[in-house]
């Protein structure tokens, strides 16, 4: 069953945010997951909102991206109960993204939202 909420999306980053992600782990592993964040995303999904992981793995860029793609979506369906859709892109419709590097900014601003270590506030 794939995930079809409404054109509004939040993407979830995989490696070190859905799953434990090491120094020197193999790219064709995907790691054991992060319960918080996994019992969150099937929250959002049991409320029926549409929720994509949001990875680099799969970006054009990388010549396994559609094996990537397939670890990632056998990984979602075996962990998360469903198979969400995996994506390398933002569009207009993505409303959050939950990610281990990213920081929030304060919209037309500028300015970052919280202090946070790796950030020049």
């Amino acid at each position: 069953m794939t995930n079809s909420g409404g054109p509004d999306w939040i993407g979830v980053d995989l490696d070190k945010t859905l799953a434990v992600r090491r120094k020197g782990d193999p790219i064709d592993v995907i790691g054991p997951p992060i319960t918080s964040m996994v019992e969150r995303v099937k929250k959002w999904v049991a409320e029926g909102k549409r929720v994509k992981i949001f990875t680099a793995r799969v970006s054009s860029l990388h010549d396994d991206a559609i094996v990537q793609r397939r670890l990632i979506e056998v990984w979602c369906h075996l962990v998360i109960g469903t198979t969400l859709e995996v994506t390398a892109e933002k569009d207009r419709f993505m409303v959050a993204l939950y990610d281990d590097l990213a920081h929030g900014v304060e919209a037309n601003t500028g300015r970052i939202k919280c202090s946070c270590p790796g950030h020049d506030a």
